[in-house]
């Protein structure tokens, strides 16, 4: 089986051959690759947990779209006014985590479009902080598999003791459990 990082390497490769944006509209019909990829890092010294997690805006535009019955465009200059608040619920209650069993709070810092990269990916930033050291991170993710039966979201975290920990989480195996 190929690894996370062999996965996430190939479909950032691919991505761009996938689809093209025509310059007028907001979105694409269908694409062949539906994935999420976060970065979890626990910062002992400032008892903080960082997330990235890297989106394909497309999808969000669409799901946004058809939630609202106009067009969302995020990170054009006619972005939704509403993108960031839309994109905070959604990652909230579509990304759940646990220490220990006990649910954690983390704040949305924001978003950033890829940089002289593809122009349909997005980095959404949240942190937790004041958060104790952990020996188990429950990770509930089911962003967009409402929405594609085939979406996967990886994770990659960065544990103390376990060094990179990746796991998958697909329709069906939303939650998963990593040491730490």
């Amino acid at each position: 089986m190929p690894s996370f990082l062999t996965i996430s390497l190939l479909c950032s490769i691919l991505w761009p051959f996938s689809l093209a944006k025509p310059a007028q509209t907001t979105a694409p019909k269908d694409h062949p690759i539906y994935l999420s990829v976060a970065e979890i890092d626990y910062k002992e010294e400032e008892q903080a947990l960082q997330i990235s997690i890297k989106l394909f805006v497309d999808d969000f535009e669409q799901l946004f779209s058809k939630r609202l019955g106009e067009t969302v465009e995020i990170g054009t200059d006619r972005e939704h006014p509403q993108a960031n608040e839309l994109l905070a619920n959604y990652v909230q209650q579509h990304f759940k985590l646990k220490a220990d069993g006990q649910a954690i709070q983390y704040k949305y810092l924001g978003k950033e479009m890829g940089e002289k990269r593809n122009i349909y990916e997005c980095y959404v930033f949240l942190e937790a902080k004041n958060l104790s050291p952990f020996a188990q991170l429950t990770i509930n993710n089911s962003l967009l598999i409402e929405e594609h039966f085939n979406q996967l979201n990886f994770a990659a975290c960065h544990t103390k003791s376990q060094g990179v920990q990746k796991v998958i989480s697909r329709k069906g195996r939303e939650v998963q459990k990593v040491k730490w």
